[in-house]
């Protein structure tokens, strides 16, 4: 039913494309057959629905990983956007196992190089910032007063995450 006491509850109700479906594939090394996009005020406000069909499964995001739906809202999204978009992304690495975290940052760097867009995340996760290069990693504390700081311009991926009590990756303790 697309009506609720007499009113439209589905705004929209559309298959992803192709490459939708592909990236998002891509990202969650998993192979999706289709994606449906249902926007809807079914439950007292605005809300996203995506039924996803794969090997033979058909299920909404209700049964599927957390990931999944993230993936799906953040592909969307990053896709339909105007060239030269300013992508915010928050901890994107939630609800992901690294392989994906890992294919998330390929997929954003394609796209903002074909697409000119810039991308900001702010992360807790080695995986996220693993492949940029030091200019591209900004290290922000929190001061005790409170204040936010900024530690470091430019780091590593293991400075920036030694500042959080990440242990660094290849060192080696001589006694």
């Amino acid at each position: 039913k697309r009506t609720f006491y007499s009113v439209e509850r589905v705004t929209k109700n559309v298959l992803l494309d192709k490459t939708s479906v592909a990236e998002i594939s891509k990202i969650l090394g998993r192979q999706y057959d289709e994606i449906r996009w249902v926007q809807h005020s079914f439950y007292q406000s605005e809300g996203t629905t995506v039924v996803l069909k794969s090997q033979g499964l058909k299920y909404t995001e209700a049964f599927a990983g957390s990931g999944e739906f993230a993936i799906c809202q953040i592909v969307n999204a990053v896709l339909a956007a105007k060239p030269k978009t300013l992508v915010l992304l928050d901890e994107p690495e939630t609800f992901l196992h690294p392989y994906a975290q890992d294919k998330l940052m390929t997929f954003l760097a394609e796209q903002a190089k074909t697409h000119l867009h810039q991308v900001i995340v702010t992360t807790h996760a080695p995986a996220i910032i693993r492949g940029l290069p030091p200019t591209a990693i900004k290290v922000l504390t929190l001061a005790p007063d409170g204040e936010v700081r900024l530690m470091a311009q430019s780091a590593d991926p293991d400075i920036a995450f030694y500042h959080i009590g990440e242990p660094m990756a290849n060192i080696t303790l001589v006694y």
